[in-house]
């Protein structure tokens, strides 16, 4: 849950990755590699060991952040 709204970590995905391949992590990691490079991966990894638990304000933050985002994504 860490990492589950880290923008270093979302990318878009056809159905049938996301889906029918449980996300194909082996070409998504690949991928995800050559973008943001190893210490990007390290980074990601060590932030996916945390334990981390989000408090209900907090997540209200980050509905409200990329609900923004999505707007401006959406009005371009």
């Amino acid at each position: 849950m860490a990492t589950r709204w880290e923008e270093k970590n979302c990318r878009v995905q056809c159905m049938q990755c996301n889906v029918f391949k449980s996300g194909n992590y082996p070409a998504y990691s690949f991928r995800l590699l050559k973008e943001i490079g190893k210490k990007g991966m390290d980074e990601l990894e060590a932030m996916g060991k945390e334990m981390r638990q989000f408090t209900p304000n907090e997540l209200r933050e980050l509905i409200s952040l990329y609900t923004k985002k999505v707007k401006e994504y959406g009005n371009r």
